[in-house]
């Protein structure tokens, strides 16, 4: 086999020229190309067809290839096809290895492209976590400070309310034994007290009680150890406040007009001075206006439920303690608007619904217990509203009229008109039914000063003077609340006191007052005549 020098027609080396190869005969129908320096370039077996066929070659053939070629072409005339196919699987070939190539360039640029965004996009979510580790850490760090914080306000305040707590204890322990030591004291005064009016009630009953004779006693009412005319000229009245220019008889007796003038002159002293000196000043006046808040919205709270009252009481007393330490000039003033707010609410509420008398008495126990100038300014105001609580009567000048006369007797007026005689009536039974109540009071732990001791000494005031048209009417509604526990106190002295009202009290009632003697004569018959006793009024017992 011998060689032959070709140059190789490359189609990527057709720019820079061509090279050149060897070739060999391998067989009778094919010749090998080589490189000159013997390393393979390209190996191509050739059909040794016509010499045409070296036009389509990829290279150039020599001379001495070309005749190697023409003679194997010779030779093999009867292959014609074979070179053709060659060319065309070669041409072929190149063809998919450029397509090839370029798409595996086309595609490694692409994943070169895609890496890249991948590492840009990587680049910034780290750059992003890290700058949200770094918000986490200063949030977490925050979160601690501020958890420290809050803990060491709550440790300061756990510290100031255990310190709060520590003088809120020594101050109750303390006013618990002031309390206490007070109570005994109270407790002692009062038993003695006590025994002494026991003692009192016991001699009095030893005798009959007087009942006055008719009209024409009144006439000589002064000459009576019983009744007396109370009134000078031109002068103030001291129940209703009114001025007139001649006599105002009251038919009182002595002491009880000795004890009524003394709450009215303190009620008065309010009025005309305190009260007038106050309101000169804004300051006070703003003051006064708050605290009267207080005593309405308290007064207009007030249940049958004992709880719900001592609630209510805590508030008002802490205003009463307030006024007491911070104005002691206002002091009496705001125990005043206090009476005035409580009597009102007993011409108004008690005289249409009685129960209603019941939480109002426990206020005004535990108030005047803690606050001893209230009781004195409470009777003062119920007695300037309603002389029958001294029990004290008007009579009726020869030179006034009918208006003036109701005037005095406090009869209230509405648009030019006086209210009728049955409202009036019921005004003065609701201010009765709240004395009546105040006397039987009993809270637990706090002693009553105004106890059921005057219950027999309005009685038998009111039984020594000569009965008006109302008289049955207040009887019946004092003895309805009061009546239990006059019994209990006084037991048979009591009853014969009940046997005295009618047998003797009661057929000396005016003939006008029929209808409210029958039901005061009904209600004696069917509770002490036949059951020995007075049934507990309805509503009174929620504070046991």
């Amino acid at each position: 086999m011998g060689k032959y020098g070709l140059n190789l027609k490359d189609d990527e080396k057709r720019k820079s020229g061509k090279e050149s190869m060897s070739c060999e005969y391998l067989r009778e129908d094919t010749v090998e190309l080589k490189q000159g320096n013997d390393h393979p370039r390209a190996k191509l077996s050739l059909p040794l067809h016509s010499p045409h066929h070296l036009k389509n070659l990829p290279f150039t053939l020599h001379t001495p290839a070309k005749s190697l070629y023409s003679n194997l072409n010779k030779k093999q005339t009867n292959s014609p096809s074979q070179l053709d196919l060659l060319f065309n699987n070669h041409i072929q070939l190149q063809n998919n290895n450029n397509i090839h190539s370029n798409t595996i360039k086309q595609m490694e640029e692409r994943l070169l492209a895609k890496n890249t965004m991948l590492l840009s996009d990587l680049s910034r979510s780290l750059d992003q976590l890290n700058l949200l580790e770094k918000e986490i850490q200063d949030d977490l760090k925050k979160k601690q400070q501020e958890a420290k914080r809050i803990q060491d306000e709550k440790q300061a305040k756990e510290q100031e309310e255990l310190r709060q707590a520590k003088l809120k204890l020594e101050e109750q322990t303390r006013l618990k034994k002031e309390e206490e030591d007070q109570k005994a004291k109270s407790i002692e005064e009062e038993k003695k007290r006590q025994e002494q009016l026991q003692k009192s009630a016991e001699q009095k009953l030893n005798t009959p009680v007087p009942i006055l004779p008719g009209e024409a006693s009144e006439k000589n009412a002064q000459d009576q150890s019983k009744i007396i005319t109370v009134g000078p000229s031109a002068s103030t009245n001291p129940v209703n406040g009114n001025t007139s220019s001649g006599p105002s008889p009251r038919l009182v007796s002595p002491s009880a007009w000795d004890v009524a003038f003394h709450h009215l002159e303190k009620v008065n002293h309010i009025k005309k001075v305190i009260k007038p000196e106050s309101l000169k000043d804004n300051a006070i006046q703003n003051k006064l206006f708050k605290d009267r808040m207080v005593i309405n919205r308290t007064i207009g709270q007030l249940t049958p439920i004992f709880q719900n009252i001592l609630v209510l009481l805590k508030k008002l007393g802490n205003t009463l303690k307030d006024v007491k330490d911070n104005h002691p000039n206002l002091y009496e003033l705001v125990l005043y608007m206090l009476a005035k707010k409580v009597v009102k609410q007993a011409e108004t509420e008690v005289s249409v619904r009685k129960e209603t008398a019941f939480p109002l008495a426990v206020l005004c126990v535990v108030t005047a217990n803690k606050h001893q100038p209230f009781i004195d300014i409470l009777l003062g105001r119920m007695m300037f509203k309603c002389s029958y609580i001294i029990p004290c009567y008007q009579k009726k000048l020869p030179t006034e009229t009918v208006p003036e006369y109701q005037s005095r007797l406090g009869y209230k007026m509405t648009n030019g008109t006086f209210e009728t005689e049955l409202q009036y009536n019921e005004r003065m039974c609701g201010i009765v039914s709240l004395y009546a109540a105040i006397i039987q009071t009993k809270v637990p732990n706090i002693p009553n000063p105004f106890g059921i001791q005057h219950a027999w000494t309005w009685l038998a005031r009111i039984l020594n003077m000569k009965p008006r048209k109302l008289t049955p009417q207040l009887i019946y509604t004092f003895l309805e609340i009061t009546g239990n526990a006059l019994i209990n106190e006084y037991r048979h002295q009591a009853k014969k006191m009940i046997l005295v009202i009618k047998d003797q009290f009661i057929p000396t009632i005016p003939a006008a007052a029929i209808s409210s003697t029958t039901r005061l004569q009904s209600f004696l018959e069917e509770t002490v005549i036949k059951n020995g006793t007075i049934p507990i009024c309805s509503g009174s017992d929620f504070a046991k």
